[in-house]
């Protein structure tokens, strides 16, 4: 989505230093795809940083009225629930650091 500028701001690795995984921990992939949604919608020229992403990904945007998106309000009340409640286990970080290298694929 992004190309070179992608690959200029974060390198060609995907999320070595875990800071994409860290911030993105608690969102699944329907925050995600509300995330991508609204990059698409901005026409953004340069990809956001992980905090940038997240807040797009749980509708804690300026400009967006989360209380006329109920899905994503609903997304972001789960997840942080969730978030306190819910320990990881091995299997499921594994599984959040595949999908989050696969969205960097998708954003390069």
């Amino acid at each position: 989505m992004y190309g070179h500028k992608w690959t200029s701001s974060y390198g060609d690795e995907p999320d070595p230093d875990k800071v994409w995984q860290a911030t993105l921990f608690d969102c699944d992939w329907q925050a995600i795809q509300n995330g991508l949604s609204v990059l698409v919608k901005r026409g953004s020229e340069w990809p956001p940083a992980a905090p940038e992403f997240r807040k797009l990904c749980l509708g804690i945007e300026e400009g967006v009225n989360v209380a006329r998106a109920p899905s994503v309000k609903a997304t972001a009340e789960k997840n942080g629930l969730r978030a306190l409640t819910h320990k990881r286990s091995e299997a499921e970080i594994e599984k959040a650091v595949s999908k989050i290298g696969n969205l960097r694929g998708l954003l390069k």
